[in-house]
């Protein structure tokens, strides 16, 4: 249903003991980086955070069920859309990068069955939705 948004290890996982209120996965890789859409949808912000630095959220419907997809800490300046901007999958949607609250250059990804809201209910491991 999914595909990886990006090339790389998985430095940090999803609400791990560690980071219990990591709502997401790290996945890093070294040099220019690309980011991509993991399926068919419509961008719903894109925009410059404090936490998550230069960061695309994505809407998607799939038989029936609704998806947002948050893609975070990329590279300054490489937002590749806008939005309601339709992405398709696989589509580039900016670069890997250390932007907002970030260490090393890394992609914060975060999957949410239904909408994002802040306190991040929604929120599902994307390790068992991404296909291998």
């Amino acid at each position: 249903m999914f595909i990886r948004p990006s090339k790389g290890k998985i430095i940090s996982g999803f609400r791990t003991k560690r980071r219990p209120n990591h709502h997401g996965i790290d996945i890093s890789q070294s040099g220019k980086t690309d980011i991509l859409a993991v399926a068919n949808g419509k961008v719903s912000r894109s925009y410059t955070s404090k936490s998550y630095g230069e960061v695309i959220f994505v809407v998607h419907h799939i038989n029936g069920q609704t998806w947002e997809t948050v893609y975070s800490h990329l590279e300054l300046g490489t937002r590749k859309v806008k939005v309601n901007q339709l992405v398709k999958q696989g589509q580039l949607l900016g670069y890997m990068g250390e932007t907002g609250y970030a260490s090393r250059q890394h992609l914060h990804f975060e999957l949410h069955k239904g909408r994002w809201n802040i306190n991040k209910t929604n929120a599902v491991n994307p390790v068992d939705f991404i296909e291998s």
